[in-house]
């Protein structure tokens, strides 16, 4: 005669087993919140400190839309282009991300020499005054670097139309590109904004710093102008990618990537399926119709 008490044994062991698993995962969600949560109260407790100049520069973007190559195009026409800092942030901070986790506070941008540079990811409602150089991307471009970043970088482990779904949803670390370039879009209305398309400055870089000099009243010699053109080639960033994207031994054994920073710049709009290219357009004109989006929701800071 079988023991019920011995045959029930396994099917006791799995449900404890399945408890465990969920509290396990319960928790770490409850540790990601409070981390979250932490991080986004410095940095409203610091930008509520933070006094704004005048001469304050942003370069504002939504991710992987040129961000540090106009970062590094600022910097070298606001200084003597030496290359004296073990990373670009050192002299071009990122704003929300630095008080977020506490790396710079308030004081310590106050104590920065002018012009200050920043570098956000933010909506305008969360951007100080001051001068504000827009850079937008193709989306479709967006999405396909972005997610080169999510794998090489955030250890993202999923297929590029999954990280496309999550790319239409907004369920990304700056949430929703659609969202974010509107809001721009419409803030270039409100306030002096140099607003410039990424496909453009990139193939005309003379051009485009041209333009950064005349919004930011500089006039760089002949030869200045020449050097900062060959220190923001790609060659060039790509040769000096630790000073861009710096990845330590800590962060290799944690599966990471090094020189994977630096992408080509080369549009992918062309890797979308039909039926993505629909949805994209579909979201495109959604995005621009709509004149209600939620500007309170701040990013999850989790770079």
């Amino acid at each position: 005669m079988t023991d019920s008490r011995s045959s029930g044994a396994p099917f006791a062991r799995k449900a404890v087993v399945s408890a465990l698993e969920r509290a396990h995962d319960a928790f770490v969600a409850i540790r990601q919140w409070s981390a979250d949560g932490a991080r986004t109260a410095s940095f409203l407790k610091e930008r509520a400190r933070f006094l704004p100049r005048s001469s304050d520069v942003y370069v504002a973007t939504y991710p992987r839309s040129g961000t540090t190559w106009m970062q590094f195009l600022v910097h070298l026409l606001t200084s003597d282009r030496r290359l004296d800092f073990r990373h670009i942030s050192e002299v071009t901070p990122w704003f929300e991300r630095s008080l977020a986790l506490g790396t710079r506070t308030a004081a310590d941008f106050s104590a920065l020499a002018d012009p200050r540079v920043f570098k956000t990811h933010l909506r305008p409602e969360w951007v100080p005054p001051g001068r504000v150089i827009h850079v937008e991307r193709d989306g479709r471009d967006v999405a396909r670097s972005y997610y080169g970043l999510y794998c090489s970088h955030l250890g993202y482990e999923g297929s590029y139309a999954e990280f496309f779904d999550r790319f239409m949803q907004g369920r990304l670390q700056y949430r929703s590109w659609f969202e974010h370039v509107d809001a721009w879009r419409r803030a270039a209305r409100e306030r002096p904004i140099l607003w410039l398309r990424y496909e453009e400055v990139r193939s005309q870089p003379a051009v485009a710093v041209d333009r950064v000099a005349g919004y930011l009243e500089l006039e760089p010699s002949a030869e200045d102008r020449a050097q900062v053109l060959r220190m923001i080639s790609r060659d060039f960033m790509k040769a000096h990618e630790g000073l861009f994207d710096p990845i330590t031994e800590h962060l290799i054994d944690h599966g990471l990537q090094p020189g994977r920073f630096i992408g080509s710049g080369e549009g992918g709009k062309s890797s979308l399926s039909p039926e993505q290219e629909r949805r994209y357009s579909r979201r495109l004109y959604e995005a621009r119709a709509s004149r209600w989006a939620p500007f309170w929701r701040l990013p999850d800071f989790l770079h």
